[in-house]
């Protein structure tokens, strides 16, 4: 008999809040960190020069501000579409098309505590 009140009272148990789970706010915020910088930079650099009207100004701009300060050379190779560095864009092209969606899914995995998305558990 106690066994069944036990079962029950885990399945009535309420879903811990992301303020009691300090780890997931940790992966939280890298996950949003990085969502950003995906669709800033790495998107951009992915897509053709003539369709940077999809972006808007603002993010261009931080794009810009961005390849300026920093003069990575290998984003401003891929902004220049260099020959010799046909496979970063084809590595900027799997982060779009890979790693944006997963941090979508993600992020809304560890607001929701939904059993899809266990990060946590698996360092706990």
């Amino acid at each position: 008999m106690a066994g069944k009140q036990e079962a029950k009272a885990v399945v009535q148990a309420r879903p811990r809040t992301l303020t009691e789970r300090p780890l997931d706010v940790l992966y939280l915020a890298y996950f949003g960190i990085h969502l950003i910088a995906s669709i800033a930079i790495d998107a951009q650099l992915t897509y053709p020069p003539y369709s940077q009207r999809l972006f808007p100004e603002l993010l261009r701009k931080v794009l810009q501000d961005y390849l300026t300060t920093s003069k990575d050379p290998f984003l401003l190779a891929a902004e220049a579409r260099s020959a010799n560095h046909v496979w970063f864009r084809v590595l900027l092209a799997s982060e779009t098309l890979l790693q944006i969606p997963f941090f979508v899914v993600a992020i809304w995995g560890l607001l929701n505590a939904t059993p899809m998305v266990k990060v946590s558990s698996k360092v706990e």
